[in-house]
């Protein structure tokens, strides 16, 4: 059975799961490569198409909607005397040189940009980064040097998005790994109860293909950029209870093989 029929049965059948377990691990690697970059495409997808959107944006506010400004020193400075709250399609963009809104501030909105006193945070999906302005070093911003600044990371993004895609995927194939080594410890207690005789590598074996069904379904409330409450917990029960129940599906070691 070739890689793509594998991850087709292993959503919805523990018994074919059940007969992978004594394939080559070179195969069960293959398998995972392919899951594992399905699994961060609507990830990629969504995070490229926000940082564009956001760039397009941000150049629009900071030419026609912020008041001028610089940063020096580390430092934002305006004649703003508060700070000051712009929607731009759905997206809260704060500015503020006062010194009043902070970082929790930015983050509690979802998905935001914030022009902070000290910094620029940037919060998507509940997922906050700040950057101090301290780490440009020396340089002086201005209205103007930022407009030609976020056209020239715009430019870079075909550059920026395939290191990242790489970094990205890098991650998420170390995490998946550390899971599936986990899980092929139960592998073993679960061969146990249930009377078969289950190598580790088999036990891997069967925890890799188990989390098919959590990762594609992920997969798919990603792509719809919708956000599962205990995604973590949903995601480890699932596949314990395909690893269970694929382990079911293995012949059983006979009474005389145990007593002997």
């Amino acid at each position: 059975m070739n890689v793509i029929k594998q991850i087709i049965v292993s959503i919805y059948s523990p018994r074919d799961i059940a007969s992978f377990y004594l394939q080559k691990l070179g195969k069960t690697i293959l398998f995972l490569i392919l899951l594992i970059f399905l699994s961060i495409i609507p990830g990629i997808f969504h995070l490229t198409k926000f940082g564009i959107h956001v760039l397009n944006e941000s150049k629009q506010i900071v030419t026609e909607e912020l008041p001028n400004f610089k940063i020096k020193n580390g430092v934002l400075t305006s004649n703003q005397k508060k700070p000051l709250f712009l929607t731009k399609h759905d997206i809260p963009v704060i500015f503020d040189s006062t010194g009043k809104i902070t970082t929790h501030t930015v983050s509690v909105e979802g998905t935001a940009i914030g022009l902070l006193k000290n910094k620029i945070v940037f919060t998507f999906n509940g997922q906050t980064q700040e950057i101090p302005y301290s780490s440009l070093q020396n340089m002086v911003i201005t209205n103007k040097e930022m407009k030609h600044t976020l056209n020239t990371v715009k430019d870079a993004m075909w550059v920026t998005v395939p290191i990242f895609a790489v970094l990205y995927y890098i991650i998420a194939f170390i995490s998946t790994i550390i899971k599936i080594l986990v899980l092929a410890i139960f592998a073993q207690l679960f061969s146990q109860i249930n009377r078969h005789r289950l190598s580790y590598k088999q036990g891997f074996t069967l925890s890799a293909y188990a989390i098919t069904l959590p990762t594609l379904f992920f997969f798919m409330m990603d792509w719809l950029n919708t956000n599962v409450p205990f995604s973590t917990i949903i995601s480890w029960g699932i596949s314990f209870i395909m690893l269970y129940l694929s382990i079911k599906e293995l012949p059983k070691i006979k009474k005389d093989s145990i007593q002997s």
